[in-house]
């Protein structure tokens, strides 16, 4: 399925130590605003 979003990840419990939210909103094509905005509240 061409441009599909495929999660390959094992789900466990616990924290995660890093996010993708920011380029997964991103590869799901949403608004430049949003990324900025969502981009400041993100650990660098």
């Amino acid at each position: 399925m061409a441009g599909a979003v495929s999660c390959l990840h094992k789900v466990i419990a616990g924290a995660a130590d890093r996010s993708y939210g920011v380029h997964v909103a991103r590869l799901a094509g949403l608004p430049d605003n949003v990324l900025h905005r969502a981009e400041q509240f993100s650990p660098a």
